[in-house]
């Protein structure tokens, strides 16, 4: 129950173009907080995780700060948006705390990579097909490959699968299960073709990025050091020969396209003709003004989910006429810039510590897929210094997932005993706000209700709902 619980969230929140669709979210935060609510609590989760609380709390304080708004000219609080961010922080953070509560065994996190493997290649060869067909398919946009409304976002989701299964594939050859091995291979070179079809040129960065650490950790501290050191230099010899065979995406890595980036949006008409802004400067431009920002508001930051409405009031560099920056292009600086340096520092010590526990134990063999979890998870924190793989609950469910498995160990939990009475009581907290937030978020959109605030803005751009009073 536990497995096919875990699988189905993650399969879930790549439905509906990663839940970007509002009605499919509210639902989503409702599944969620089934889960919280429902699911065993086997063991206790570790004490690093607790960090999120600060962080949480700073967001509230930053979304009623008005010491911010008034330079601003904004006359209201913006706590509407920001209670929506926070809501989805509160539903990742809860994810993760429940993860971890589930003591993984290596044969678990086999099966469990496996799965989501096998699931991400097929949804990726299936996609590919109907996109050169032209065939309709549930949950795509038109004219962009995928299942999301981004192609950096799609590749994403498509090179985390491809680390997972690279690490099932070496672990079930040693178990000399070969039927296994075969079709995981299979899917591999099936994640790849998507790759290579695709023009995410952060997708197959970070795939490369994510198999040459993994092959650097076996090399370190794998059962047989000389496969590790043959897998770093396949994964280094893939990885060149991409490059020179014209691969799309790393195409783009040798001589990067000069286009208008996703996160630009324009300001003109449809008949106005928008110069080209080259991708690399316009992320440097917009960088750069958030960290002034960050110098002038260093502690509290913007608020949650604000950054989309305030930050043009303070743009320099990379004002344009003819573009809105949705985004500063990193995740890492995205977070700064709404919750704040503190939050921030706090965020990446309880990273570092979780991390610690995914470090190799006394089972070589087990370490060979818990490593392929700790390079995804660190490939996608490198695709996040320069992209936003993180906005998206369809790709951060996923990873929140391997973080899970791979800091959790299932002898240290069986020596611990059972979980402390206040961490149950406190993980089902958890789920039933996230249910009580989904129902909220659910009738909101079905009744056009002035909250989720986001969604009443998106309906008064559109001309289709009432003003927007946040």
């Amino acid at each position: 129950m536990v497995t096919i619980s875990i699988l189905g969230l993650v399969f879930i929140s790549a439905l509906f173009g990663g839940i970007t669709d509002p009605l499919s979210c509210g639902i989503f935060l409702i599944t969620n907080g089934l889960l919280l609510s429902i699911l065993p609590i086997q063991s206790s989760f570790p004490k690093p995780l607790l960090l999120a609380l600060p962080i949480l709390l700073i967001g509230v304080l930053s979304s009623f700060q008005q010491f911010l708004a008034k330079p601003f000219d904004i006359p209201l609080s913006q706590f509407p948006v920001s209670m929506e961010s926070l809501i989805l922080l509160l539903a990742g953070w809860g994810w993760l705390l429940w993860l971890c509560t589930q003591p993984t065994g290596s044969h678990k996190r086999v099966i469990l990579f496996r799965a989501y493997g096998w699931f991400v290649a097929a949804t990726g060869i299936l996609v590919l097909i109907c996109q050169v067909r032209r065939w309709p398919f549930p949950f795509t946009v038109p004219d962009i490959y995928g299942i999301f409304p981004n192609t950096n976002h799609m590749s994403n989701w498509l090179a985390i699968g491809g680390i997972l299964l690279a690490g099932t594939v070496y672990a079930d050859i040693r178990r000399q299960k070969f039927i296994p091995a075969t079709f995981s291979f299979l899917a591999i070179a099936a994640i790849v073709t998507c790759l290579a079809a695709n023009r995410s040129r952060g997708g197959l960065a970070i795939f490369l990025l994510g198999l040459l650490l993994w092959a650097a950790f076996q090399t370190w501290r794998g059962p047989n050091r000389r496969i590790g050191i043959i897998l770093l230099a396949s994964v280094s010899l893939l990885a060149t020969f991409l490059l020179f065979r014209g691969a799309k995406p790393l195409e783009r890595l040798r001589d990067p396209a000069t286009v208008p980036p996703p996160a630009i949006e324009t300001r003109a008409g449809p008949g106005y003709k928008e110069n080209p802004v080259e991708t690399l400067d316009f992320r440097v431009r917009v960088q750069r003004d958030v960290l002034d920002l960050l110098s002038v508001h260093p502690w509290l930051g913007l608020g949650p989910g604000n950054f989309e409405y305030l930050f043009p009031r303070v743009r320099a560099r990379s004002d344009f006429d003819q573009s809105i920056a949705l985004h500063p292009e990193s995740d890492w600086l995205w977070f700064a810039a709404e919750f704040g340096l503190p939050s921030l520092l706090l965020f990446l010590a309880g990273l570092f510590l979780l991390l610690r526990r995914a470090g190799p134990g006394r089972n070589s063999d087990g370490w060979i897929t818990r490593s392929a979890g700790l390079a995804a998870v660190l490939a996608f924190g490198a695709h996040a210094l320069a992209d936003v793989p993180g906005h998206r609950p369809g790709t951060v469910w996923p990873i929140l997932m391997v973080l899970g498995l791979v800091c959790t160990r299932k002898r240290e939990a069986e020596k611990s005993g059972p979980p402390p009475v206040w961490q149950n009581f406190f993980v089902r907290g958890v789920g039933a706000s996230l249910i009580l937030a989904g129902l909220a978020w659910t009738y909101g959109v079905a009744t056009k209700s002035p909250w989720p605030a986001t969604v009443q803005a998106a309906r008064v751009k559109a001309g289709t709902g009432p003003l927007w009073s946040a």
